[in-house]
């Protein structure tokens, strides 16, 4: 199991959805996104692809405070951060304690016979 990777608007949708099902719009979470050493590109650790779908929040990516902020979250809830940012994504500090959504890679097999 990984944390979660975001490859389409179709994923971020799903996990949009599952996190409203469950009730937890109010929570932040970490995703498997990560910047590379170069500060500019961005990389889904779950699965070693590029980062080439987004759904950052207005102003976001931003290093805050100058912070060298280095992973994806999933917001909460506008209430917290403000408008139009609910279940959008931003940049923070890797060494923050937030939730977690993991996914588990499907492994499908097809049966030949002889």
């Amino acid at each position: 199991m990984n944390l979660v990777s975001i490859s389409s608007k179709a994923d971020s949708d799903q996990i949009t959805q599952q996190i409203k099902d469950q009730g937890h719009e109010g929570s932040a979470f970490w995703t498997s996104g990560t910047k590379l050493g170069d500060n500019i590109t961005w990389l889904w650790m779950g699965n070693g692809r590029p980062v080439s779908f987004t759904n950052w929040a207005p102003g976001q990516p931003d290093n805050l405070n100058h912070y060298t902020e280095s992973c994806i979250n999933i917001f909460s809830n506008d209430m917290v951060w403000g408008p139009n940012t609910a279940q959008k994504w931003n940049d923070i500090r890797c060494s923050r304690e937030l939730n977690i959504i993991c996914e588990e890679s499907l492994i499908e097999y097809e049966y030949c016979s002889t």
